[in-house]
């Protein structure tokens, strides 16, 4: 009985409670008008397959996650709550997973300082996407819910890729979400293009493929080709096209990706400057104290540093004082400030020597991540991810619908660059403890209170979407 209770009540246990009582309190449950208005038209069909077939053909191929907005719309909030904060946790436990598979070597010593890392960083997710993309039904089950579905289907592929065994319950829980992850365009995308890259690694390796693997996969294309092949979708664009952007049709290839990539670029580089600071930090450190890191790329290395420095640094309150000059204002303009920035102007002069500079560093970052961990397969793992979280925003290009959604499009970029951040902050933390440096419980520590700050700071912004 006192083993049980033991397996039970434990320090691991105590920071779920935690993570899920902090999510609790921020997730006020709210109506919005579009859960009311996707309520009243579920309502309004006689049976639910009648629904899903008119829904299907009229409007949308995202069948799975508009049914799981009817069934909450008319449940009492507090399901709503409740439901959330479990998706919230399987999050948290998603992102420990592949953490821990990442790495070659796992001591259980260092599991509780990983969940207290990921549940920290998750707070610095910006407060838009948060707000727009989790706090409510209809945006929970769009956005949010389907990366959290996303992050437990790709658990498989990393294991295929770092030839590590996992429990068969793992495929059983990968396929379950597949059926909400590949009914989302961008978590689709993910999905279909890392299970190509794992398959086809495997193949050049000459590794036996798992079969379970194989029908993971294939069910996940299927699932994904229903989606997108939905006869609702081209209807949709359509009206919201003329609706809320009806010049998109009449933009150029190079105009849609350009346009779309600017408005990645500003939401990482100006709206999730923490999470982008830590991994710039952490793998610009890895990269300069590396002594076979060559000279020149050591240097390089300093350019994200600079980035962060500019970022974060308060050049008003300290220098501004001084000269009366808004030092903040013209070093942004100068690099990262795509506020001005219009459909009219994405080729003018302004617009390039910013889409230079943000190119630069995410770039740099990108290179940094591959030789960062000791096997060169992991680094390019990482990277992929952190290319994933871009290109998953980069879909705005392409449909009009996006534009309409705001920054809620972003939370698929925010939860994989929380990923990233937590496996660079426990590799920071692991090389600082095989130095015996206390340094590490300094940063840990001082992780911990930036977290509170940002929640507290969430939990009073975290209220300002359309209540009905």
């Amino acid at each position: 009985m006192n083993k049980t209770v033991k397996k039970i009540i434990n320090p691991t246990t105590f920071l779920i409670i935690i993570f899920a009582i902090c999510f609790f309190v921020l997730n006020k449950g709210l109506i919005t008008l579009d859960d009311k208005i996707y309520q009243e038209a579920f309502n309004s069909i006689p049976t639910c397959i009648k629904w899903i077939s008119e829904f299907y053909v009229q409007w949308s191929g995202r069948i799975t996650l508009t049914a799981l907005i009817n069934v909450f719309v008319n449940l009492p909030t507090i399901m709503f709550k409740i439901s959330n904060v479990i998706m919230f946790i399987i999050t948290l436990l998603s992102i420990y997973k592949i953490t821990t598979l990442l790495f070659d070597k796992w001591k259980k010593e260092y599991n509780n300082i990983l969940l207290t890392i990921i549940f920290a960083i998750t707070f610095f997710i910006s407060i838009p996407v948060i707000n727009s993309g989790a706090l409510w039904v209809a945006g929970a089950m769009n956005y949010f819910w389907p990366v959290a579905m996303m992050l437990v289907a790709i658990i498989p592929f990393i294991s295929e890729l770092k030839n590590k065994q996992i429990g068969k319950q793992y495929y059983i829980f990968a396929i379950i979400a597949n059926i909400f992850a590949a009914f989302a365009e961008q978590t689709a995308a993910i999905l279909v293009a890392f299970g190509f890259i794992t398959i086809l690694w495997c193949k050049v390796e000459k590794r036996k493929i798992s079969k379970l693997l194989i029908a993971h996969y294939i069910i996940i294309v299927i699932l994904s080709l229903i989606n997108l092949l939905a006869p609702g979708n081209s209807a949709r664009s359509y009206a919201e096209e003329l609706k809320w952007y009806p010049s998109f049709s009449t933009l150029t290839l190079s105009d849609k990706l350009i346009q779309g990539y600017i408005q990645t670029a500003k939401h990482i580089i100006n709206d999730s400057t923490i999470l982008i600071s830590i991994i710039a930090l952490i793998s610009s450190y890895f990269i300069i104290i590396d002594k076979k890191t060559k000279k020149i790329n050591k240097v390089i290395a300093l350019i994200p540093i600079a980035y962060v420095v500019i970022k974060i640094f308060p050049f008003n309150q300290i220098l501004g004082r001084i000269s009366g000059a808004d030092i903040d204002g013209l070093i942004n303009n100068i690099f990262f400030n795509f506020e001005k920035f219009s459909i009219n102007t994405i080729y003018s002069s302004d617009v390039l020597k910013q889409l230079i500079s943000s190119s630069v560093v995410l770039g740099i970052i990108a290179g940094q991540l591959i030789y960062v961990f000791k096997t060169k397969k992991t680094g390019i793992i990482v990277a992929i991810l952190y290319l994933a979280s871009i290109c998953s925003a980069l879909v705005m290009s392409f449909s009009p619908t996006l534009y309409v959604s705001g920054n809620r499009v972003f939370m698929t970029t925010d939860l994989i660059l929380v990923l990233i951040s937590s496996i660079l902050s426990i590799k920071l933390f692991k090389t600082l403890d095989k130095k015996n440096s206390k340094l590490k419980y300094v940063l840990l520590i001082g992780l911990i209170i930036l977290s509170f700050v940002f929640y507290i700071n969430l939990y009073e912004n975290g209220t300002n979407v359309i209540i009905y």
